[in-house]
């Protein structure tokens, strides 16, 4: 009988991976957009259970990434900046 432990190695390195993707990009639209330390995009990005901008950032992009399909990097981080630029827009024309 066969072990299942490489394919739940695998399993586990690839969400570690898709971890990784997920902060490298939430990162790379935090400097891009010079989103400050905080907790006021929590409740506008996140599941409402972070702690900062930056984790409500990662849980959003997260989200974004299903239906983003088989895009490469690049282009991800391309589309989602130009949906966080107009999510952010209508965060701010919504809190005035």
């Amino acid at each position: 009988m066969r072990s299942n432990a490489p394919n739940s190695r695998r399993r586990i390195l690839r969400c570690a991976n898709d971890d990784r993707h997920v902060r490298n990009l939430a990162a790379a639209l935090s400097s891009a957009l010079n989103i400050t330390p905080g907790t006021q995009l929590i409740m506008s990005l996140g599941a409402g259970d972070e702690r900062s901008n930056l984790q409500a950032l990662e849980t959003w992009v997260r989200i974004e990434l299903t239906s983003l399909g088989s895009m490469t990097s690049q282009q991800q981080l391309g589309e989602l900046l130009s949906r966080l630029e107009r999510r952010l827009v209508d965060h701010t024309e919504v809190g005035l």
